[in-house]
């Protein structure tokens, strides 16, 4: 992954309903919480982007990682890992090539 922008787009792309976009302007000390607390009561967990945020000339984007597909996504792997726990295994496999390969390198 070369950076954010890159990930984003693959999101939108890849898991378009990941992604959320709040044009109004919102008020960063309880609007943010709120819209997320709302995603959460309806069993959603989508990346959020509010592009006015009273008092901030940037705008703000939380939840980059909240679901395993955005997850693997950013570390290259496919959205295919439907579960948490597919997700962990394709993860501790990814670790423990990894690992090994710095230990055979650290050994010789």
């Amino acid at each position: 992954m070369s950076g954010l922008r890159t990930y984003l787009e693959l999101i939108k792309e890849t898991v378009p309903d990941q992604f959320v976009t709040v044009s109004e302007q919102i008020d960063w000390k309880y609007d943010i919480t709120s819209y997320v607390t709302e995603m959460k009561k309806r069993k959603i967990n989508p990346i959020v982007l509010f592009e006015k945020v009273k008092d901030y000339s940037i705008p703000v984007l939380v939840n980059l990682f909240g679901h395993v597909d955005r997850i693997s996504l950013s570390i290259g792997e496919s959205p295919q890992v439907r579960t948490r726990l597919g997700f962990y295994r394709e993860w501790n496999g990814c670790l423990a090539t990894n690992y090994l390969r710095f230990t055979w390198v650290a050994v010789r």
